[in-house]
């Protein structure tokens, strides 16, 4: 398996992600993981919601690419990061789902990121609508329970 830290790729283009991949992925299965920068009892509960609600958008990102996905579980008490696994990818779609959400993990700075966040703000609506089911329910679970006042959504408006 061989293990990526979305922020190694922050600043990187496709076709250098792509060249990284091809050079050291020798693997079929890699195991992703993007920083939690929030933890119950120290963190505002937005920011606890925004956590999850980027890791949803990421999982379900990442599903797209294969029919073998898996994610761990983060409880907001925690600090650890959230890792996805996915298995028997095409490297030139992964090169390019990771340009794709690299940015969200930097300082959000850039059209990247902003490009990013506009993916988190679609997914978010996607979900709202019923019109996708997420790949990471748990996530949008834990969204749910921490939602106050995200995107223009009140405390008592649920993902389902």
């Amino acid at each position: 398996m061989h293990f990526i830290h979305i922020t190694e790729f922050v600043g990187w283009k496709e076709e250098t992600i792509l060249e990284y991949l091809h050079v050291n992925a020798d693997e079929t299965a890699f195991d992703i993981t993007i920083p939690k920068s929030s933890r119950l009892f120290f963190s505002d509960y937005n920011d606890i919601a925004i956590d999850y609600l980027r890791a949803a958008y990421v999982g379900q990102e990442l599903a797209k690419l294969t029919d073998n996905f898996t994610y761990t579980k983060i409880d907001p008490q925690t600090n650890e990061h959230i890792s996805f696994v996915i298995h028997h990818v095409n490297l030139e779609q992964l090169a390019e789902t990771l340009s794709k959400i690299a940015p969200g993990f930097g300082n959000g700075d850039g059209e990247d990121a902003i490009v990013f966040n506009e993916g988190v703000a679609y997914f978010l609506d996607q979900v709202l609508e019923n019109n996708i089911t997420p790949a990471c329910p748990y996530f949008v679970d834990i969204y749910n329970e921490f939602i106050s006042d995200i995107f223009g959504a009140d405390e008592d408006e649920d993902l389902d």
